[in-house]
Parts: structure tokens; C-alpha cells; sequence
């Protein structure tokens, strides 16, 4: 009884194994941005995990429709003076109040995944907001954008093609069992 036990966990544990196909891959895009805006002025880019844009440290191959985003972080730097907000794909993120240096970073929302699941390139917009002050001039140098991604990539499942040892296994069990067959008429 206990082989059988056993036997069936093994079968239960090979079978679990073999139907989940999935591996966790990380992707990144690193921007180097280098541009100056000043108050009421946009900068908009795109970060493309699925092609990338060549820049060091960018790890790109995200294939829409077989990997799933589950997981993403943004990051933006800058240097200057002024409020900055960050729109991804349209979709505010949040603001940052540069005193000299500011540092972005945003967990992707669902939205932002989703957009990602979609073409694996996420748009954003950095603007810097005027403060109505006549007497101030405020200017944010965006020094560089970087988005990381945890996706779950589903693999298709592999079917083995049958072996020469199972095909003569087959025609031979046929044939007996024809044999044994035309023996009972």
C-alpha cells in the first residue's frame, strides 16, 4: 500500500512539474537623458523593454503576449531648481520637489503593467511646473531615466516526439494483440 502511495505522490510531483513551464526574467531600459527644462516646458520619451534603444545596461527581449509584467520600478534623476511630475502613459505618478537634487522612483501601477503587457514600450512625460514667480526661473536638468521589470515568461509546452524504440513498441504490441485476435474468431 505504501508503494502505491508513494508511487502515486512521485506521479503527482512529475506531473505538477512538468505542466508548470514558467520562468521569472528581468528587463531593463536605461535612458541617459541629459536635457534642461524650464517652467511650463515637457520633456516626453519612452522606455522599450521588448526591442530597447541599444544604451548601456538595457536588457530587452520582453515579447508581448508570452511574457506577463508583474512587477516594475521607474526611477528619474535630476538636478536644478523647481516641481517636477511624472506622467507614464498618461497617467500621473507623482510629483518631486527639486532643491538642487531629485531622485523619482514609482512602483508601476496596474495600468502601467498592463500598457507594458501590451507592446512592452511604457511613454512618459517630465514637466516642470511654473510657480507663477516672476522673480524665480526655475530650470530641472533631467539627468537619466531607468525602468526595471519582473515579468513571468509561459513557455509553450514541449511535446517529445516518439522515439524509434516506442514506434517498433507500439507496432508490435498491434500486432499481437491482431494475432490474439483472429485467434479467439
Amino acid at each position: 500500500m505504501y508503494r502505491r502511495i508513494t508511487a502515486l505522490a512521485f506521479l503527482f510531483v512529475a506531473l505538477l512539474g512538468s505542466s508548470s513551464r514558467a520562468a521569472i526574467n528581468l528587463y531593463n531600459d536605461f535612458d541617459p537623458i541629459g536635457v534642461t527644462i524650464g517652467e511650463g516646458q515637457t520633456y516626453t520619451g519612452s522606455f522599450n523593454i521588448a526591442t530597447g534603444d541599444g544604451d548601456f545596461g538595457d536588457i530587452s527581449g520582453f515579447q508581448p503576449g508570452v511574457d506577463n509584467a508583474l512587477f516594475g520600478v521607474v526611477e528619474f534623476s535630476f538636478l536644478g531648481f523647481g516641481t517636477v511630475s511624472v506622467d507614464l502613459d498618461n497617467i500621473l505618478t507623482g510629483t518631486t520637489s527639486v532643491f538642487f537634487a531629485g531622485l523619482q522612483i514609482d512602483f508601476l501601477g496596474t495600468a502601467a503593467l498592463n500598457s507594458l503587457n501590451q507592446d512592452g514600450i511604457l511613454a512618459y512625460t517630465l514637466s516642470l511646473a511654473d510657480d507663477n514667480n516672476p522673480w524665480t526661473n526655475n530650470k530641472v536638468g533631467i539627468i537619466e531615466g531607468n525602468l526595471l521589470i519582473t515579468a513571468q515568461r509561459s513557455d509553450p509546452p514541449v511535446v517529445p516526439e516518439p522515439t524509434t524504440f516506442a514506434i517498433w513498441s507500439l507496432l508490435g504490441a498491434t500486432c499481437l494483440g491482431y494475432r490474439k485476435y483472429r485467434k479467439k474468431k
